[in-house]
């Protein structure tokens, strides 16, 4: 149910709320600070004049209260001659007949293979040539996550979790969870703080864990058994770091292995509850501190956080995780890479390059910010101009036997676009362009960052806060509002329009256009049940005629995406 209710007004945060600058330091740029402070004022304020002049518009979000919500769109039963599409885009909010602007569903009939209507724009999907298989969709596991659903209702934590996994959903099959504390949680922690080096790790306590992180993901586990899940640490304990403390830093080398069985630990406790992990990454975000930017990083990162060099990546894996892993949890892989997609050749080169450390790995997970840094100012315009995705491509076509993942992304963690904002179709266009070229590159699935936040985009210790796919009604600033509601942003259907349509097992296959080049917004599967799904972004201002041509039916599919439209595809093959 779409609903065109605004109860959000007492929510707005004051301007002095905590920045979200989370990923300026791992953006590689070389944009001075008071020349973006600058640039951000002169955007806020032109955006702040168009908007006292715009007519009030259609919420493009979607609030949910128990038993009352939209539902997960359906395909049905599919005929030979017809296609099922669906469609989300502003436009579709408005009018007499509207069902709100979110995964509209339509059925187009198949047409001539070479009938070209004037102005139209072309693709050809061709089935029989298969790529990579697809292993899914979720998002991360975190504290704020699991903190803030548990504020909710039973019932209405029932409802949420069954849009995100099990049979009725949008189908959700992987998850991120960190070890230990992140930005995203009560506060700084890890599993043994303390001042005294603890090498038996006797102090290692992972209880916190208990309460409602691991909960969470049991009933997650309860409605998709087959949840494949990663973990992935933000800094080992001060005292095995060179700067004793939880932000920056490294790890001292006498305490590589002693940090080896810290991850065991942490896998020992949830296996025991449990929950198993498929991954475990050596790192999150190692490159952070150990870039040309470290400057920046050092005004922009105050959170938990550790550099590891690719160097000491390759060493750390073959001398002491990949042995301590053989010991303690056999079933699970290594990802040597989860940190943007600029960083990823330097850290394949040097742990790839090196066989004893090679043998031990899975793949790499990749972040999305590089890419998204300054986007929310220069629009495409920016985004276009990065080269990140060839990153993923050559290093998917170099190493085929590997996985690669996306393994994080959000929005609103720049200082002049932070936080929440409800009902931003930008960034539901961010979300789908990300996740769409992140396949055609190689990426075998897609992880989101906070499965779930408050209306502010928190909690965070560090004042990081930044937007959500979905936001609970509730927040440590107005304790009142008391979590009966959530809210479902563009981003979500971002997600669904891949996640509910494309399960594991499907394989992503060719799709060709003269008319796009070498950049096609159009990505294709051949699903497990022998469907088709194709995935259309038109990102311009006008309506975009598709004429979609499947090579081997010798039949084509002719619609029209509307502006900024998202447009899902499917038809049996």
């Amino acid at each position: 149910m779409h609903t065109s209710e605004t109860p959000y007004v007492a929510l707005d945060r004051p301007a002095s709320a905590p920045r979200c600058w989370r990923h300026v330091a791992a953006a590689s740029c070389a944009v001075a600070v008071p020349s973006l402070l600058a640039i951000a004022l002169v955007v806020a304020s032109s955006h702040l004049s168009l908007a006292l002049l715009a007519a009030p518009a259609p919420p493009l979000y979607t609030r949910c209260t128990l038993g009352r919500c939209d539902a997960p769109p359906r395909v049905g039963t599919l005929r030979d001659d017809t296609a099922v599409v669906f469609v989300s885009a502003p436009s579709l909010s408005t009018g007499a007949n509207s069902s709100g602007p979110f995964l509209q569903r339509r059925e187009v009939p198949f047409g001539s293979f070479y009938g070209l209507a004037q102005g139209d724009l072309s693709a050809t999907v061709r089935p029989q040539d298969e790529r990579q298989q697809i292993l899914g969709f979720g998002a991360a596991f975190t504290d704020a996550a699991a903190d803030t659903l548990a504020r909710a209702p039973a019932p209405l934590q029932k409802q949420l979790l069954g849009e995100l996994f099990g049979p009725h959903s949008i189908g959700y099959s992987l998850g991120r969870v960190p070890i230990a504390g992140t930005d995203f949680s009560p506060r700084a922690y890890t599993y043994d703080d303390g001042t005294d080096d603890d090498v038996e790790l006797r102090r290692f306590n992972a209880s916190a864990d208990d309460v409602h992180r691991i909960p969470l993901l049991q009933k997650a586990l309860a409605l998709e058994p087959e949840l494949l899940l990663m973990a992935s640490p933000w800094s080992a304990p001060g005292w095995m770091k060179s700067n004793g403390g939880l932000v920056w830093g490294s790890l001292k080398p006498e305490h590589s292995k002693v940090w080896a069985n810290y991850f065991c630990r942490f896998l020992e406790h949830w296996a025991a509850r449990g929950v198993d992990f498929r991954w475990v990454a050596v790192q999150n975000e190692p490159s952070s501190n150990s870039r040309v930017s470290t400057l920046l990083s050092r005004l922009t990162i105050y959170w938990n956080s550790m550099s590891v060099t690719p160097e000491q990546v390759r060493d750390f894996i073959k001398d002491d995780l990949a042995p301590a892993l053989g010991r303690c949890a056999k079933q699970t892989e290594i990802l040597f890479h989860d940190d943007q997609r600029s960083a990823l050749p330097t850290y394949a080169a040097a742990v790839l390059g090196d066989p004893e450390a090679a043998r031990h790995v899975a793949g790499a997970g990749v972040h999305w910010y590089d890419a998204s840094f300054l986007g929310s100012l220069l629009g495409w315009y920016w985004i276009d101009r990065q080269a990140e995705w060839s990153h993923v491509a050559d290093f998917a076509r170099a190493w085929p036997n590997l996985t690669v993942l996306g393994t994080e992304a959000a929005e609103g963690f720049e200082p002049w676009s932070r936080g929440p904002k409800l009902g931003s179709w930008w960034r539901l266009e961010t979300y789908a362009y990300d996740i769409l070229r992140d396949l055609q590159s190689g990426a075998h699935g897609w992880i989101d960052w906070n499965l779930l936040l408050a209306m502010d985009g928190g909690p965070n210790w560090a004042g990081n806060r930044c937007d959500a796919a979905l936001l609970l009604e509730t927040n440590d600033k107005y304790p009142a509002i008391d979590g009966d509601a959530y809210v479902k942003q563009p981003m979500f259907y971002a997600l669904a329009h891949f996640s509910a349509f494309v399960p594991r097992g499907s394989r992503r296959v060719a799709v060709e256009s003269a008319d796009f080049g070498a950049d096609v917004p159009v990505v294709a599967f051949r699903t497990p049940t022998d469907t088709i799904v194709a995935v259309y972004l038109n990102r311009g201002a006008d309506d975009a005629c598709l004429h979609l041509r499947d090579a081997r039916r010798r039949k084509a599919l002719r619609f029209c995406a509307p502006p900024h439209g998202l447009v899902t595809a499917v038809w049996r093959a």
